[in-house]
């Protein structure tokens, strides 16, 4: 007698509670995201081991207040994280992680319109240890002589509950971590496919890598203008 798969047993719940979810935040409902990726995050690295490389040396982003009012965020006990991207041509948009009632998790996009859709508890959990790890990486400071501006690119500015940063154009662990951040947005925003589980794990590798790179690289550098010599 063939066992029944409680795996799509909860994806079906999760899918039957979705327009409810969905409408009342105006978005569009979407099939949920399945955890078709569960093998890939068996084993997240939590430290260095001996003879690890060490994988370069990157710049810190800018920590920021904490406080969801100062980034224009609305109050919502419900959310986890907020990544509002701001491109320079375009309309600042914004990812958005919160856990509902019922314990499941919601992405929510504004790229085009706003648009939820569930995603399982492994590719939630990894978001948030990625972006907290991220937020409480030690900086050391180093001087510069010349501290570099950028006027156009993309800016980003991530919330969650144990702290907030800023970053235009990273490098490095975090330009793989919002690489994976846009795979994220894409799955929410396109119609649900065939190819939403490879997409996922793609999405999941990338994250995957950068809390490998976060976790094993040190502190990042915290940049500072060199002060000019006094005649």
């Amino acid at each position: 007698m063939r066992r029944p798969n409680r795996g799509v047993e909860i994806v079906a719940a999760h899918f039957a509670a979705c327009s409810a979810l969905c409408c009342a935040h105006d978005a569009q409902p979407a099939p949920p995201v399945s955890a078709c990726h569960a093998s890939m995050l068996s084993a997240i690295p939590h430290a260095a081991r001996p003879g690890d490389p060490v994988l370069g040396v990157e710049e810190c982003p800018e920590p920021i207040s904490p406080d969801s009012q100062a980034l224009n965020l609305p109050q919502q006990p419900d959310v986890l994280l907020t990544i509002r991207i701001s491109p320079w041509s375009r309309p600042e948009r914004a990812l958005t992680l919160r856990r509902g009632e019922s314990g499941a998790y919601v992405l929510r996009s504004t790229r085009d319109e706003v648009r939820e859709r569930f995603v399982d508890s492994k590719t939630a959990e990894l978001l948030l240890t990625l972006w907290s790890a991220a937020v409480a990486r030690k900086g050391v400071a180093a001087t510069a002589e010349v501290v570099s501006v950028t006027l156009d690119g993309t800016g980003y500015r991530v919330w969650l509950e144990s702290g907030a940063i800023s970053m235009a154009n990273p490098r490095g662990a975090l330009a793989v971590a919002v690489s994976g951040v846009h795979q994220l947005e894409d799955i929410v925003n396109e119609p649900a496919s065939n190819d939403d589980c490879a997409r996922l794990e793609e999405a999941v590798a990338e994250m995957t890598d950068a809390l490998y790179r976060i976790r094993h690289n040190g502190p990042c550098v915290r940049y500072e203008q060199a002060s000019l010599p006094t005649r």
